[in-house]
């Protein structure tokens, strides 16, 4: 089967692509161009859409409704248009998303540091992760202009962006597959973000009021259960401190002694590290002997 399938693609300058695909610019006539800049004079206030409104990870924009007279400078662009950040960091943190159907009056002005996408003949959902992609995006990383911390792409970079192009079809299919994986993943995502809540909530709770407990005394830490004392973390913990010198491979190679690393740290349980130290290094360094060999047997 793999045969078959390699059988059935071609070489192109974007890497191998099935044999019925093409490639194109995303400016090509008929495929997708940048919307051009105009004003708006005949309204009071206006849909704004600032950089922090658009997504890195979800696909559709927010916007906040504004005094047309307080916005200054801005993009102006259409319900639907695909708004793709231009400036660093934000194109690198893969800031772009769709102005929603929904936008009063079916317009919008946005920051003036995206570039306002407007899909012709390829499907939009489609073109939205073909710009997620790394591949095409960091092409885009690369051809980035201007001083460092301010640069940004250049238009015609996004207009000369070379792209697969699959019959419309398969494109929406595409896109119709990867949306659902998106709103599985923001399912889950929200229910991962609620349950946070309760833990924070619980833990507010369960370590400041315990279980159970009818009287309660304030004191310098807050109001705690009245039979429940203070004392210092030191004196019912020790503290230490210390690394095993990297200098010496004697400390490291072929270590069995888990050593933890403050990245390792997130709040729950430390199974296992990714380094480990010897009995040698524990016992010549002032490591914390947290992590003796017998714990571990």
């Amino acid at each position: 089967m793999r045969n078959m399938m390699q059988d059935r693609c071609k070489e192109t300058p974007i890497g191998k692509i099935p044999e019925d695909w093409d490639v194109v610019k995303l400016g090509d006539k008929g495929i997708a161009k940048i919307r051009k800049n105009k004003s708006v004079n005949n309204v009071e206030k206006i849909a704004f859409i600032p950089m922090e409104f658009i997504p890195d990870s979800s696909i559709y924009t927010k916007y906040e409704i504004r005094n047309l007279s307080e916005v200054k400078s801005s993009t102006y662009c259409e319900a639907g248009d695909l708004l793709l950040a231009k400036i660093t960091p934000s194109l690198e943190n893969g800031k772009q998303g769709i102005v929603p159907e929904d936008t009063p009056n079916g317009f919008a002005l946005a920051t003036t540091e995206v570039f306002p996408i407007v899909c012709k003949g390829i499907d939009r959902l489609f073109l939205f992760y073909i710009l997620k992609h790394p591949r095409f995006r960091k092409v885009l990383e690369y051809s980035m202009r201007g001083t460092t911390g301010r640069q940004r792409v250049p238009k015609e970079a996004v207009e000369n962006l070379l792209i697969p192009y699959p019959p419309l079809p398969e494109q929406r299919k595409i896109a119709e597959i990867l949306s659902a994986v998106d709103n599985a993943i923001q399912k889950v995502d929200e229910a991962i973000a609620k349950t946070e809540r309760l833990k924070k909530g619980l833990m507010q709770e369960l370590l400041t009021k315990g279980i159970g407990h009818t009287e309660f005394k304030d004191t310098e830490i807050g109001r705690i259960p009245k039979e429940w004392g203070i004392v210092r973390l030191g004196d019912v913990a020790e503290l230490k401190s210390g690394t095993p010198s990297r200098q010496k491979p004697e400390y490291w190679e072929n270590g069995t002694i888990p050593w933890v690393k403050s990245g390792e740290l997130n709040d729950g349980i430390i199974y296992d590290t990714e380094e480990k130290i010897t009995e040698l290094g524990l016992k010549k360094t002032q490591a914390p002997r947290y992590f003796r060999k017998e714990r571990y047997s």
